[in-house]
């Protein structure tokens, strides 16, 4: 077994333990909002990338960064916890409801056509 799948494994044990499990329409929501906030949050970093404002390598540490606020934000407003997601999602099947494929494919889309607008500026190698 790899690592990461061993990583994996343990991961899915501890939200199972520690998470709880939510009603699927509000973890659907939960989920888009951070799914929001990803697209919005790579969104401000590439522009700031693209005017050069912070170098291309810090991208991904300001990204994991805006994650960690955006599920801080979660737990303050809602008390929803990062493990409650991935317990639910798995429990309640989520992600083979309409609501979650329809909410996913929105945010793909979302995401596809904010890169779009991005093109490849800045991407000098």
């Amino acid at each position: 077994m790899a690592v990461n799948e061993y990583a994996m494994k343990l991961a899915i044990a501890h939200e199972d333990k520690v998470g709880k499990v939510l009603d699927g329409d509000k973890c659907t929501k939960a989920v888009n909002r951070i799914e929001e906030a990803k697209i919005s949050s790579i969104d401000q970093i590439q522009k700031h990338v693209a005017a050069k404002r912070i170098p291309e390598h810090a991208a991904p540490i300001i990204l994991e960064v805006d994650k960690c606020r955006c599920l801080d934000k979660l737990f303050f407003d809602e008390g929803i916890e990062n493990e409650d997601i991935g317990r639910t999602v798995r429990e309640l099947q989520l992600q083979e409801t309409p609501e979650f494929k329809e909410m996913i494919k929105r945010c793909q889309e979302k995401f596809a056509a904010a890169q779009a607008t991005w093109g490849h500026q800045g991407h000098h190698h």
